[in-house]
């Protein structure tokens, strides 16, 4: 059986990077459903739902980038 194509890279815009290192970000996330947003600490190689695995966390110019596969957070 043939392997199914990457999906495109997307911006998961109901996540927003609060703080990050090499590694390793906090993440707020701002949900429909929540009543207030929720913080999330991830590293690289964490499997978390909704973000799919966290590939890499990375500076980019004077921004951080959390790339998943299921998309990009700036």
């Amino acid at each position: 059986m043939a392997a199914r194509p990457a999906a495109p890279l997307r911006n998961l815009s109901a996540f927003r990077i609060q703080a990050a290192s090499p590694g390793l970000a906090v993440l707020q996330v701002n949900s429909p459903g929540l009543d207030e947003p929720g913080i999330l600490q991830v590293a690289v190689g964490d499997s978390i739902p909704g973000l799919g695995n966290i590939l890499s966390i990375a500076q980019r110019g004077i921004g951080w980038e959390v790339r998943t596969d299921r998309g990009v957070i700036r």
